[in-house]
């Protein structure tokens, strides 16, 4: 039924690479940018990177995201949708997305109760692969793609995460969200460690929600 009907498709980060660039200076000209960046990625990426379809975006004046995705897996969905017939609007990032519906005022993401507090970080589950992301003052700040075990391993993970988050930057993370399947495991397992702070939990979201909230 969605050969006449535009569609996206949303991919979980372990899918893409992401970084997060910082920057004393950065350049205004868009080339000067783009070069920059570039040179950048080259430093810490060992692969070609003409075997990737790469994009940034500008965070605040200091730090750039970078995001990877091979070629190859770009190729292969887009023949997938061209084979099935269906037109593909849309190609994005599960984690992306949990950023951009943060940061929507009226996104069903932002939870009853909170106001306009956002998590300080969020943990996304796809399986036993995991991304943190820690934000300060709604700009991502570190992010970290991991894969577990059990829930001890996931505790032990995120807990080493934030042990660093807080050690590096001097923030102690106070309000956390998950995001997965809710038939995954019991969200209230999920419970870092630590000893310089003890973060509540939003309730927990189901990842599918993403689904009606994707950016256009």
């Amino acid at each position: 039924q969605l050969d006449s009907k535009p569609t996206g498709i949303l991919l979980n980060s372990s899918f893409f690479i992401m970084n997060i660039l910082r920057f004393e200076k950065m350049p205004f000209n868009k080339k000067k940018l783009d070069d920059i960046v570039h040179w950048r990625i080259e430093k810490i990426f060992p692969e070609k990177l003409d075997q990737y379809i790469h994009h940034y975006y500008k965070l605040n004046t200091d730090n750039i995201l970078s995001i990877l995705i091979p070629k190859e897996t770009k190729d292969r969905i887009d023949n997938l949708f061209f084979r099935l017939g269906v037109k593909q609007r849309y190609m994005g990032c599960s984690t992306i997305e949990i950023i951009n519906s943060l940061y929507r005022s009226q996104s069903p993401l932002v939870f009853p109760g909170s106001g306009r507090q956002l998590p300080d970080f969020f943990v996304e589950i796809w399986g036993n692969a995991a991304t943190l992301v820690y934000q300060n003052r709604r700009t991502p700040l570190y992010i970290r793609k991991f894969n577990f075990n059990d829930i001890k391993d996931l505790n032990s993970e995120i807990s080493k995460t934030l042990n660093y988050i807080i050690s590096t930057f001097t923030l102690t993370p106070a309000l956390y969200s998950v995001f997965m399947n809710h038939n995954e495991m019991d969200p209230g397992q999920i419970k870092p460690d630590l000893e310089a702070a003890d973060p509540v939990q939003f309730p927990v979201s189901d990842i599918n929600s993403l689904v009606d909230g994707v950016s256009q």
